[in-house]
C-alpha cells in the first residue's frame, strides 16, 4: 500500500509540474479540450506525455468552461455550443490557411462532447485528420454521423465500464452533456443510432479498457485515462499513424425488429 501512495504521489507531482510545448503551426495543429472542472495538471501532464509521443504541431489547451465549471459547466448547453463553433472557426481558419497540414482533436470528459460538436460546426468543407474522445460525457446513443463527416482519418473513443463513478452514478444523476439521464458512452460505449450514416460509423474506433493499460498506470477509472506514459504510447501514435477501422461495428440502437428497446 505504502509502494501505490508513492506511485500516485509521484505521479501528481508530475501531472501538475509538466507542461506542454507550443509546437510549431507548419507541421499541424491539435486542440485539447478538458473535462468540466477545466485544464488541470493531470491535462497538461497528457498533452506533454502526446507530444513527447511524436506530436509537433502547435498545440493549445482551450478552456471551453470560462468561470462554470462542474456542474454549471455540464449543464451550459447554449453557452457549450457556443464554444464548439468558436473551436470550428479556430480549425477552419488553421486549415485554411495551411493546406495539407494536418488537424488533430482531442477531448476529455466533457470536453469530449464539445469536440464532437466542434466537428458538427465545421464548414463543409473542412475536415480534420483523426480525433480522440477520451471518457466521452455523451449519451451511447448520440448520432456522431455529422461529426464523423468531418474526418479524414478515424475517430477514436475509449471507455471503461471501471468509470463507475463518474461517467455512470454521475451522469445518470446529473445527465450527459447532451442533457440524457444516462450512463455515458464513456462508459458503455457508443452504440449506431437507428438513422446514422454507416458509411461514416466505420471511422468510428471504439477501445474499451484493456487489463494490459495498467503497464500505463490506467486503472479504469475516470481520470487515470490521462496518464501520460498513455498519451505517449498509445494515444500519439493513433494520432499520427490511425488504425484501419476493422473493428467491429458499434451495436445497433434497434432490434432487429426495427423496434428500439
Amino acid at each position: 500500500m505504502r509502494l501505490i501512495a508513492c506511485l500516485v504521489l509521484g505521479w501528481l507531482c508530475l501531472s501538475g509540474c509538466a507542461n506542454p510545448a507550443p509546437g510549431d503551426p507548419a507541421l499541424g495543429k491539435m486542440i485539447y479540450l478538458p473535462g468540466v472542472g477545466g485544464p488541470e495538471g493531470f491535462d497538461r501532464a497528457m498533452v506533454a506525455g502526446l507530444q513527447k509521443g511524436g506530436i509537433k504541431a502547435q498545440t493549445e489547451v482551450y478552456d471551453w468552461t470560462g468561470s462554470r465549471k462542474w456542474l454549471d459547466a455540464l449543464a451550459a448547453v447554449e453557452r457549450n455550443h457556443a464554444e464548439a463553433r468558436k473551436i470550428a472557426g479556430q480549425i477552419a481558419d488553421y486549415a485554411r490557411s495551411h493546406p495539407g497540414a494536418p488537424v488533430y482533436l482531442v477531448g476529455m470528459s466533457g470536453g469530449a462532447a464539445v469536440a464532437v460538436w466542434a466537428l458538427e460546426a465545421l464548414p463543409d468543407d473542412i475536415r480534420i485528420e483523426r480525433a480522440i474522445l477520451l471518457a466521452p460525457a455523451i449519451s451511447p446513443g448520440y448520432d456522431l454521423s455529422r461529426a464523423l463527416r468531418h474526418i479524414s482519418g478515424e475517430l477514436h473513443a475509449f471507455s471503461s465500464r471501471g468509470d463507475f463513478l463518474v461517467l455512470g452514478m454521475g451522469t445518470r444523476l446529473n445527465g450527459t452533456m447532451d442533457r440524457c439521464a444516462v450512463e455515458s458512452a464513456g462508459r458503455v460505449g457508443f452504440a449506431l443510432p437507428p438513422h446514422a450514416d454507416r458509411s461514416e460509423y466505420a471511422k468510428l474506433i471504439r477501445h474499451e479498457y484493456q487489463g494490459n493499460w495498467l503497464r500505463f498506470g490506467v486503472i479504469g477509472n475516470h481520470s487515470s485515462i490521462l496518464s501520460p506514459d498513455f498519451a505517449e504510447f498509445v494515444l500519439a501514435p493513433l494520432l499520427m499513424r490511425g488504425l484501419a477501422p476493422e473493428a467491429p461495428p458499434a451495436p445497433s440502437l434497434v432490434n432487429p425488429d426495427g423496434v428500439s428497446p
